[in-house]
């Protein structure tokens, strides 16, 4: 919230926003383009507002994942509506050191957050699915593979084993 509040730097903050809430990894997210489709789902566009979705390739897996896109990604995209190639024209700052690390180094300062690597974003978003979500599912929401990763989200608190101790049969 802080950072949605105080950044001044609208890009970099719809980077945050975007990575937050699509828990994709940053070069995903610089590869995110208009035009682009996913093959593996009959073709739709990555940004698929049709649908809601959008068609994220990891570079990881080497595989198309599809998912929901939340409400917060969508106004931010028809804020700037349709653009002609990438969603983040500036992808190629990167690297640059006085491009995507600096402006996100400000961004945390201005918000007065403790200063966050841009992959501390996909962690939240699989913090925040494991708060919900079964070790299957966080596993197909977030793309892993390995059980293993995923369990280190799946997290179960006092009242829930409380409840499911009694809820066994007497």
């Amino acid at each position: 919230k802080a950072i949605e509040e105080k950044c001044t730097d609208e890009h970099i903050k719809f980077l945050f926003i975007f990575l937050i809430y699509s828990g994709c990894r940053i070069s995903e997210a610089l590869n995110m383009n208009w035009n682009e489709t996913n093959p593996e789902n009959d073709d739709r566009p990555m940004i698929d507002f049709e649908n809601d979705e959008l068609n994220i390739f990891m570079f990881k897996t080497q595989e198309w994942i599809t998912k929901p896109m939340h409400k917060k990604i969508r106004e931010y995209l028809e804020r700037i509506n349709y653009r002609e190639e990438k969603l983040f024209e500036w992808n190629h700052l990167h690297d640059n050191p006085s491009g995507i690390p600096t402006r996100w180094w400000s961004m945390c300062q201005q918000a007065g957050v403790t200063y966050k690597n841009r992959h501390a974003c996909r962690h939240t978003h699989a913090s925040w699915l494991g708060k919900k979500a079964s070790l299957q599912s966080l596993m197909t929401a977030v793309g892993w593979k390995s059980a293993k990763v995923a369990l280190g989200y799946v997290k179960t608190d006092r009242d829930e084993v409380k409840q499911m101790i009694n809820g066994l049969p007497e």
